[in-house]
């Protein structure tokens, strides 16, 4: 299996056909599972016979998922209004667990599931669907006689009385200025009284006479009024006890169905791994009368298994064919790191999943990563803290900031990379938590010619490599013409080399524009001017021979290649210059602790700058590595778009 793993380029993926007997379809489906290395095509050929029972698999993960909603939704009923006098039991304080592994079951015992549990679900749906209403009505209830019990107002006072009718409600502070216009007509006396700052508790009487028209007015004010069970005692606080022991037997009544139903999701939940698995594989199936055919990816190393494992189920009795991919089609992706590499696919697939044709860069980035964190954040103390706050993120068991545990351990490991290496350009640059000493090799501010000039170097060797990449990408794809022709391809770089040569060499004779046409640098601007009118060629040159080429549109791509590689070359080199800025101003901000240690004391304020440092300087420094591996350097030779190899797996022991 290592043996088979390529170095830069995603593992070697074969497409597979295989057929057996029908009587053999469900282990032979089973035994792929349990392999963990097959993805199936899910795309069926219009032949054959349809697959069976996949509206029944529908079924049975539908009623699953209703009953975690369920769930869902009276734990949500409880989060918002569930008494604090109301405790719940062990079993309903713990959340719904969903199963890892699942129980194996045969169709017709799904049939029988779903004959049993279809109907309980369904009374329990509308259970909880009266609790809900119910417990809001109460909910909203108690509220409204906690602020009557507040405003010192009977209930019996309340309603239709002989001569006369009186109302209590909630009225929006927006409509108070209103009132007065809408109820002279009436002759009604009326009180607010506010109760917060947008809405006032409104107490209306009138004549009886007048209901009809007060009731109108009203309903165009917003009025929400309050109203309450006859049999409700009289008294705010007795009605309010009972309005409460009421709630409390609604809970109560809740949390015996979320038991209930817990019990019922635990006993799906333990089968629906396997019906999904059920589900996924039979849909990709083809069938004839005597056999079942099975097509789909297999990783080059696993084919070996995938042979040996059906061959031992069916006796032999199967038919097996393997193929390379074809030019034109999409294969999924499976990265071949291993060890500590498997960590900083998390960059790789952050820029995005190589094609299957396409370089894998995780190697790169995790050598240029840290390298580059190092040298923008050098120092012994700050890269400690890197380190230990990565260590961290690498044990953690939780997710944590919207990333996934196994996300967040991953950057744990990058991060610890990092430190690291910000430990080593410590020692380089002679800075411990700012406290400079002795460098092993310069230090940034005082070397700022000579650390801004390594930094375009290391920027120029990164872009070169960058363009050698993406030649030989394309030679090893057959894509000649995109590898010489490609303002990315070998003329790009040709043309990059000279530019390089000629800028230093502009530098040295002091930035003069006619140094271009001296004796010594006249070729090689000749050469630069011949590359970039193949650059802008290009797109006409690698068309040549092609039956739909139509010049003037190729004309326009060549322009627009032409000023890309212009730009991009120039811009994409000075953004190196970044490395420096950042361990320049690392320094500087030494010197500001030192002088703000004048008025607070040296200690507190290498304190306080240094947790600046590590919080604004480190998480800065991060981000523009990856901005550098991910714009300047990988735009020239990763195109991503791949699919990521998905396999099948059997969920259960």
């Amino acid at each position: 299996m290592e043996g088979d793993i390529q170095v830069l380029k995603p593992v070697k993926m074969k497409k597979f056909y295989l057929a057996v007997q029908r009587s053999h379809e469900v282990r032979t489906l089973e035994e792929i599972g349990r392999l963990g290395a097959v993805q199936l095509i899910s795309e069926r050929a219009s032949i054959g016979e349809e697959p069976e029972n996949l509206e029944l698999y529908d079924g049975f993960i539908r009623m699953c998922e209703r009953s975690r909603v369920l769930l869902d939704s009276l734990k949500a009923l409880e989060e918002k209004f569930s008494p604090s006098s109301i405790k719940r039991t062990s079993e309903s304080d713990s959340h719904t667990n969903l199963s890892t592994k699942s129980a194996k079951l045969s169709d017709e015992d799904i049939r029988r599931y779903i004959a049993f549990y279809e109907k309980k679900i369904d009374q329990l749906a509308n259970q909880i669907g009266l609790l809900i209403k119910d417990i809001e009505e109460f909910n909203t209830m108690g509220n409204h006689l906690t602020l009557l019990k507040d405003s010192g107002i009977d209930i019996r006072n309340i309603g239709d009385h002989r001569f006369i009718f009186v109302k209590v409600g909630i009225i929006n502070n927006v409509f108070l200025p209103k009132l007065e216009e809408f109820l002279r007509d009436f002759k009604v006396i009326y009180e607010t009284k506010g109760v917060g700052p947008r809405e006032s508790i409104l107490f209306v009487a009138a004549l009886t006479e007048y209901e009809q028209n007060v009731e109108k007015a009203l309903s165009l004010l917003n009025f929400n009024e309050f109203k309450f069970p006859s049999d409700l005692p009289s008294d705010p606080n007795t009605a309010l006890k009972k309005v409460r022991g009421i709630i409390d037997d609604k809970f109560k009544e809740a949390y015996s169905v979320e038991n209930e139903l817990r019990e019922i999701f635990s006993e799906l939940d333990a089968k629906r791994g396997y019906v999904s698995f059920l589900k996924e594989a039979r849909s990709s199936l083809l069938r004839t009368k005597n056999f079942c055919i099975v097509q789909g990816w297999i990783p080059e190393h696993s084919t070996k298994d995938l042979e040996t494992s059906v061959s031992k189920l069916t006796e032999g009795v199967l038919y097996l064919t393997l193929e390379d991919p074809r030019g034109d089609e999409e294969v999924p992706v499976e990265l071949s790191n291993r060890g500590l590499l498997k960590n900083f696919e998390l960059l790789t697939t952050a820029r995005g999943v190589p094609d299957y044709r396409d370089i894998d860069p995780t190697l790169i980035f995790a050598v240029l990563f840290p390298v580059m964190y190092g040298w923008m954040f050098g120092d012994v103390g700050d890269g400690l803290i890197i380190l230990v706050w990565g260590f961290l993120f690498y044990r953690m068991r939780k997710s944590f900031i919207g990333l996934s545990k196994r996300a967040i351990n991953r950057l744990g490991i990058i991060m610890m990379t990092g430190g690291i290496s910000a430990m080593i350009f410590g020692v380089f640059y002679g800075s411990f938590f700012l406290f400079e000493f002795k460098p092993l090799i310069l230090r940034p501010t005082d070397s700022f010619y000579t650390i801004v000039g390594v930094s375009l170097l290391f920027g120029v060797l990164q872009i070169g490599f960058a363009l050698t990449l993406n030649v030989v990408k394309n030679v090893s794809e057959g894509e000649i013409r995109e590898a010489i022709f490609s303002g990315k391809g070998l003329i790009g770089l040709i043309y990059y080399i000279i530019g390089v040569i000629l800028a230093y060499r502009l530098i040295l004779g002091g930035i003069q524009l006619g140094a271009f046409l001296s004796p010594e640098n006249e070729p090689l601007t000749f050469g630069a001017v011949i590359m970039l009118v193949l650059v802008f060629l290009a797109p006409i040159l690698k068309g040549l021979g092609k039956k739909d080429l139509k010049v003037s549109d190729r004309l326009t791509d060549g322009f627009g290649e032409f000023i890309e590689t212009v730009l991009s070359f120039i811009t994409n080199s000075m953004s190196y210059i970044r490395l420096a800025a950042f361990a320049i101003a690392h320094g500087v901000l030494a010197g500001f602790a030192v002088t703000l240690g004048a008025s607070l004391g040296i200690i507190p304020s290498l304190i306080i700058v240094n947790i600046m440092v590590v919080i604004i300087e480190g998480f800065a420094a991060g981000i523009q590595s990856i901005r550098l591996i991910f714009y300047e350097f990988s735009t020239k030779f990763f195109k991503g778009g791949g699919i990521r190899f998905n396999p099948i797996k059997l969920p259960i022991e």
